[in-house]
């Protein structure tokens, strides 16, 4: 009876395995643009714990879309700050006081491909123009 509930897996080593795409990321800011290998948590970090004008927007854009997000983007120039994430045609935002939180979506976003929950974030969508 156990081995027919316990069957021994066949060998699956030579079965070849889908080719994952990697997703990569352009992060543009207010000084420079960043591509590919470039755009790390580290330097996430690092700009947004430089001073605001370097920073005064950052805006990271995946290769593809992630669960239907195009990019999310930060703007500091104002106070509170500004963390805004976008899915096509709708696009909401979280104002804070922390530049932390901002750096936690920012680095969820890119190494988990993480969007945020964005229930309780204002949806700006009237306010955004469209690209066309």
């Amino acid at each position: 009876m156990l081995g027919k509930l316990f069957r021994k897996k066949k060998d699956q080593s030579n079965v070849p395995k889908e080719s994952v795409q990697e997703r990569t990321f352009i992060l543009e800011t207010y000084h420079k643009k960043y591509t590919g290998e470039e755009v790390t948590a580290l330097l996430l970090e690092e700009i947004i714990n430089s001073d605001v004008d370097t920073w005064e927007f950052m805006v990271l854009i995946p290769s593809k879309p992630i669960k239907g997000s195009d990019f999310m983007q930060t703007d500091c120039a104002c106070f509170p700050h500004f963390l805004e994430v976008s899915f096509g045609s709708k696009q909401y935002q979280l104002e804070t006081t922390d530049k932390n939180i901002i750096l936690q979506h920012l680095t969820a976003y890119l190494q988990e491909e993480r969007i945020p929950d964005t229930f309780l974030w204002k949806d700006i969508s009237d306010r955004v123009s469209s690209p066309n």
